[in-house]
């Protein structure tokens, strides 16, 4: 389809739309009408089939037609800032990750969900490219969030790590990923093969998981979390 055939679409159903429509009757009559009534005109120029309603903001009238500006960006301008500003959001976000991590690695310590909170924050360095190593900007940073988790798989001999399996699932991942970015320490393997352990030992019969580490029933998105940890392991 065309632009002139779209232009004569848009205007054909916004007629229908409005009840301007004819009757069928009025459609197949033969005979004219006494005095025909003016047609609207589509669109005269394609101009027309770029206006937008914008919102003028709170307490403004919403809706009112704006043209394009001439000096509008193209798609490959919209897409360039685009990307230049979730670039430089997720920047932003791991400097605020970094400033709010604990001197021993962990996230929010004094919440029993810290596990999970580190997990998260270590899984979101190492997305953006960074690996538990010393080298700046976040190879510090990671090295001792990947420790703060090590140390909670010392500290349970079942190797299970957290309050519930969602955190454990996550904390999993989270080693999984740094075993693949640390030329494979051995200290991180060990871990992890605890972690995995302990994800097999708690499905129950029906294949599912729930929040405590051993058999019981069964949760969609618990047992979604244990299979991506699964898969990452």
């Amino acid at each position: 389809m065309n632009r002139s055939q779209l232009r004569i679409l848009l205007w054909a159903a916004g007629l229908a739309a409005g009840g301007l429509a004819l009757p069928a009757q009025a459609a197949v009559s033969k005979k004219a009408p006494a005095k025909a009534a003016e047609a609207p005109k589509p669109p005269s120029n394609d101009t027309d089939l770029g206006e937008k309603f914008i919102d003028t903001g709170p307490g403004k009238d919403i809706g009112k037609i704006a043209s394009p500006s001439p000096d509008a960006l193209d798609a490959a301008d919209t897409s360039a800032l685009l990307d230049r500003r979730t670039e430089a959001a997720i920047q932003r976000g791991l400097a605020f990750l970094k400033s709010t991590q604990e001197p021993d690695g962990r996230w929010d310590s004094s919440d029993t969900n810290w596990v999970g909170y580190t997990a998260f924050s270590t899984i979101a360095f190492m997305l953006n490219g960074n690996c538990p190593n010393k080298k700046p900007p976040y190879g510090e940073t990671l090295t001792k969030a990947v420790d703060a988790l090590l140390k909670e798989t010392q500290g349970q001999v079942s190797g299970y790590m957290g309050t519930n399996m969602y955190a454990h699932g996550l904390a999993t991942l989270a080693l999984s990923e740094a075993w693949g970015q640390t030329d494979k320490d051995e200290k991180v393997q060990e871990a992890l093969k605890l972690a995995v352990k302990v994800i097999l030992s708690a499905q129950n019969e029906a294949g599912g998981w729930r929040y405590n580490p051993q058999p019981g029933d069964a949760d969609v998105s618990v047992t979604a979390m244990q299979v991506v940890a699964l898969a990452a392991g």
